[in-house]
């Protein structure tokens, strides 16, 4: 949580269950009394409102009772997959020198197919590099599983 008019962010416990207005207003007093304490006395700007910047949620299951299904019929296709584009890209651990590298589309990527590093591969929420010396193939549940480099010492 914040004030609105200010930058820095204070981490507040919530309680478990439903939220209504008794819950929220309890949660600013938990945010001010927290600021305070933090920053001193009259450290807050209350007449600038209070805003909720992010909520995380931790859960916890027993994974011996749960079992991970391929659904869709998932087969291991293999291959590599198609180049969307490609990038001159830096890799410092190789010098100054521009490398094409190929960039992969994360979404049309099938269980079994593999490719060598360097590649940059994009997703909607997220973008995964394969640095030079390293592969990567993707597994049945659609994980992109990096095989590192080995030492060369």
């Amino acid at each position: 949580m914040k004030y609105s008019a200010q930058v820095t962010q204070v981490q507040v416990a919530v309680p478990d269950g439903k939220y209504d207005r008794k819950v929220a207003d309890s949660l600013v007093g938990v945010f001010e009394r927290d600021y305070e304490r933090l920053f001193g006395a009259g450290s807050g700007y209350a007449a600038a409102g209070v805003m909720i910047t992010s909520i995380s949620v931790t859960a916890r299951a027993s994974l011996s009772d749960n079992t991970l299904l391929v659904t869709g019929g998932a087969t291991i296709d293999g291959g590599e997959p198609p180049v969307m584009s490609e990038r001159d890209v830096i890799w410092y651990e190789r010098g100054l020198t521009r490398v094409t590298t190929p960039i992969y589309d994360g979404l049309s990527l099938r269980p079994g197919m593999t490719f060598q590093g360097p590649a940059i591969v994009e997703l909607p929420s997220t973008t995964v590099v394969v640095r030079p010396g390293q592969s990567a193939n993707t597994d049945a549940l659609g994980n992109i599983e990096i095989a590192l480099e080995e030492n060369k010492a």
